[in-house]
């Protein structure tokens, strides 16, 4: 018998994890997507370095500090997140916010 109770316990607290862990999955969908709103897409990609031999210092929009940083880009096959300028990339990726401020 209290094993039966100890394995129900058991099966119960397992299930509140998975519960809870579903729930903090949703919360980071329902978080990008608000970002994704705010932010065009190209801004909401990763950085990529790209596979080419050039050191160059570029930007990207990082959607978890909301700012632009450096990152070195190869020079070839990166994506849209990648730009030449702190000032372009905040320009681009951050126009919805400034807007906003602006109304």
């Amino acid at each position: 018998m209290k094993f039966t109770i100890v394995a129900l316990y058991f099966a119960l607290s397992l299930a509140g994890v998975t519960s809870s862990e579903k729930c903090l999955d949703q919360i980071q969908v329902n978080s990008l997507e608000n970002l994704s709103l705010l932010v065009p897409s190209l801004c909401l990609l990763p950085p990529v370095r790209g596979n080419c031999s050039s050191q160059i210092l570029h930007y990207f929009y990082n959607t978890t500090s909301r700012t632009c940083e450096t990152f070195i880009y190869s020079g070839c096959n990166g994506n849209r997140n990648n730009f030449n300028s702190e000032e372009y990339c905040l320009k681009t990726c951050r126009r919805n916010k400034n807007r906003n401020n602006n109304n």
